[in-house]
């Protein structure tokens, strides 16, 4: 069979047994890391995501990195999420927003960012948004004069 060709074994030979030997390699993985229990065996726990900070290495990493979270999905899943063979089903690309626009009404916009808005380690808004966006959820986008009031905070910016 051209199709399926001989790999290492010379006694494996063509479709059904390539595929009965496949499925076996992966019981055996599957077992060695989740268990001798195929129905305790969840994708989330393969499938995670960590957000690493720029400086989180070594054992800053524990401190200033987000995750790990478990993820549904795969790259054919509406939140597309993709892993690499080499980091076995760890999440290597994610949507890096959501976002929903009611161009009819722009105060009913909605969105959500993986982590949050600012890279500060100690910032409350460094990881606010993660359940957010972990969950499928969104929080509101403020537009109007009158719902900008409503923001906890601000921040200005004066050069030197």
């Amino acid at each position: 069979d051209p199709w399926f060709v001989t790999l290492g074994d010379r006694s494996v030979r063509g479709r059904d047994a390539l595929s009965a030997l496949a499925l076996g390699d992966a019981v055996t993985e599957l077992g060695r890391r989740f268990g001798a229990d195929p129905s305790a065996w969840r994708w989330g726990d393969a499938h995670t995501i960590t957000f690493a900070h720029p400086l989180g290495i070594g054992p800053l990493a524990l401190l200033l990195s987000v995750g790990p979270l478990k993820r549904p999905g795969d790259e054919n899943s509406v939140n597309k999420e993709t892993f690499a063979l080499s980091k076995p089903y760890a999440v290597i690309t994610h949507p890096s927003e959501r976002m929903i626009a009611d161009l009819s009404d722009l105060d009913a916009s909605l969105s959500v960012t993986p982590i949050g808005e600012s890279g500060q380690p100690f910032s409350p808004h460094r990881a606010d948004q993660t359940p957010l966006w972990a969950a499928g959820d969104y929080k509101p986008m403020r537009f109007s004069r009158d719902r900008l009031g409503t923001v906890e905070g601000t921040l200005v910016f004066r050069p030197r």
